[in-house]
Formats: structure tokens, C-alpha cells, sequence
């Protein structure tokens, strides 16, 4: 049976549920006759990528090394994918930056930059750093900051 098995995340958003459960539905008929006569080629790659979602975790908690085995297979998988968070995700001061410590708001600015000089941000209390970083995060590469 599918399950959601998604550690450190809050909530699902709802196309998220409603593949999960479309998924589901179709697991169970696929259970009760024969794979061959019960899924298509789509229906195959959806539920293939919704079951390699689930066990990728490359969510990092307070807890976490960067350099655990599942950050370093979640970083090989999307090299192979040529897959970059960038565009698809941009982190704001509402959806992160203003949820994690200022160390880990530095680190994204750096890697999302390539800022080596953050002595000046370093001084700032945690909102100003957020807005900050989130001005800095959400500039398209290249773009000089003023």
C-alpha cells in the first residue's frame, strides 16, 4: 500500500495529494488483475517519479550534516537529472529564511551567489538578514546588485 513518507515536511499540497491518491486508486487495480492489462506508459513514469519522490529526502533538519549519505545521493541523483532547485523553488523569508538560523541563511546566500564576503550581513538581526537574502536570492544570475 502507498503511503506518504515524507519527514520534515508539514503538509502536502494538494496536487501532491491528489497524485498520491490517483496513484493509490491505480495500485489497487493493478493488485486485482494483471499489471500488462492495467497500466499504461503514462501511468507507469507518474508513478515511477511519485515512488522516487518518496524516498528521496534531501530535506535538511537542524539535526543534519550536509554530508550525509542521503544528501550526497539526493545530490548525485540530481546531477544525473540535470535538475537545479533554482528553477523551480526560490526560498523567501515566509517559506525559509525566516524559519531556519542565521548561519544556514548565510550558507544559502553564499551557495546561491557565490558571495564569499558575508561579514557585513553577519552583523544584521535575523529579519533584516532574511529580507536581505531574499532581495539577493530572488535577482536572476549575472544581474550586478546595486
Amino acid at each position: 500500500m502507498l503511503r506518504f513518507n515524507v519527514r520534515g515536511v508539514r503538509s502536502i499540497d494538494g496536487a501532491t495529494r491528489a497524485l498520491f491518491t490517483s496513484l493509490r486508486a491505480a495500485t489497487r487495480m493493478v493488485i486485482r488483475s494483471s499489471f500488462s492489462a492495467c497500466l499504461s506508459t503514462s501511468l507507469v513514469m507518474e508513478l515511477l517519479a511519485f515512488c522516487v519522490g518518496q524516498t528521496v529526502h534531501a530535506v535538511r533538519l537542524a539535526h543534519d550534516s550536509g554530508s550525509a549519505p542521503r544528501f550526497l545521493a539526493a545530490d548525485r541523483l540530481a546531477k544525473a537529472l540535470n535538475l537545479d532547485m533554482a528553477d523551480w523553488w526560490t526560498p523567501t523569508g515566509e517559506n525559509y529564511l525566516g524559519r531556519v538560523k542565521k548561519d544556514q541563511i548565510l550558507e544559502a546566500i553564499s551557495e546561491g551567489t557565490g558571495e564569499t564576503n558575508l561579514e557585513e550581513l553577519r552583523k544584521l538581526k535575523k529579519g533584516e538578514l532574511a529580507a536581505a537574502a531574499e532581495a539577493r536570492l530572488s535577482e536572476p544570475a549575472g544581474c550586478p546588485r546595486s
